[in-house]
């Protein structure tokens, strides 16, 4: 799925939408687009409540997005993003059979007397930039900054976390041509993404943050790869493909309470894909050997009870993949 803004109006408007529904539901937005020369640019700001079908299931969303694309050159463009985002989401809680059969709308009596919610505040810059070098060469590069302000109640514990995450990639493409029957196409990118911040956690007092700190903690995961991508056809017919990717990933954990517990951990893997394919008039024949590495989440990499001693697992590694295909498709 593609998702992007539509940069492509020949003139500046204004549109206002307003839905409403049933459980107390409403949804008003503003859209501003506006063009000047070759640049465009639109601004939306947006609001959204629902009172929700249970007890204690409330939930409020402002939103605010900016888009502006502008000609850097003949040849490129640049685009600019900002966003900022404030939910607020309150939780019922579980039932009992019995509670359920006798008042399925109610909340936990708990989660409403420590007001269980999760309030978020998050922001975004970024800007892209798409610049054709040469006629047979592209390059693309992509920078972010991303501050998030999380808070929990939850668990009778108050949770503050404030985080940033920051990082960038790019891509680099050059096509060439040997004679009239082999055609190639050189790739090679890189990405870098840091998620870096505090954890700190409190007592709760009739769902509010106490005075006693019980966790102050720093969590921080880094995904750094590269890659790069050969791909050759010939006859118009035949055509392969070869790269090979390099993934580094590490996390870090600092207790500023308990030092004992500080711990780091790497990931590191080297993928290898590539294809064949041959082209009929109407089909195509192909086989393929792909995979991938996914990190675990900060959440699922906590230690078992036999190794209580520090932030993270000892045993665990990182998921990771191996796919052959063989098919064809047509018409």
């Amino acid at each position: 799925i593609h998702l992007f803004s539509d940069l492509d109006f020949a003139s500046s408007f204004v549109r206002y939408e307003q839905r409403a529904g049933g459980f107390g539901f409403h949804r008003e937005q503003g859209v501003l687009g506006f063009a000047a020369g070759p640049t465009r640019g639109t601004f939306s700001l947006s609001s959204t409540a629902f009172a929700g079908w249970r007890q204690h299931s409330q939930s409020d969303a402002t939103v605010a997005q900016l888009r502006l694309s502008s000609p850097l050159s003949d040849r490129g463009r640049v685009l600019l993003i900002a966003d900022g985002a404030s939910t607020l989401n309150r939780f019922p809680g579980a039932l009992t059979s019995t509670e359920l059969a006798a008042d399925p709308r109610q909340a936990d009596p708990d989660f409403v007397s420590r007001d269980e919610r999760r309030f978020n505040r998050i922001a975004r810059v970024a800007a892209v930039v798409d610049q054709t070098l040469t006629e047979r060469q592209s390059l693309t590069l992509s920078l972010w900054a991303e501050p998030r302000k999380l808070q929990r109640s939850e668990r009778n514990r108050f949770r503050d976390f404030n985080r940033y995450h920051l990082g960038g990639n790019g891509t680099w493409s050059a096509r060439w041509q040997a004679g009239d029957a082999l055609e190639a196409r050189t790739s090679a990118g890189f990405d870098e993404s840091l998620l870096d911040g505090s954890i700190l956690f409190y007592d709760q007092v009739n769902g509010a943050r106490g005075t006693t700190l019980v966790a102050n903690k720093r969590e921080g995961a880094n995904s750094a790869g590269g890659f790069v991508q050969q791909e050759l056809t010939w006859n118009r017919r035949w055509s392969a493909q070869a790269a090979l990717r390099y993934d580094n990933l590490w996390y870090i954990a600092e207790d500023f309470i308990t030092p004992s517990l500080d711990a780091r951990k790497r990931f590191t893997r080297l993928t290898p894909k590539g294809s064949l394919s041959y082209r009929a008039e109407r089909h195509t024949l192909y086989a393929a050997m792909g995979g991938g590495v996914e990190a675990p989440a900060f959440n699922e990499i906590d230690p078992p009870p036999q190794f209580a001693g520090t932030s993270f697992n000892p045993l665990l590694d990182a998921m990771h993949s191996r796919t052959w295909e063989v098919g064809a498709r047509g018409e």
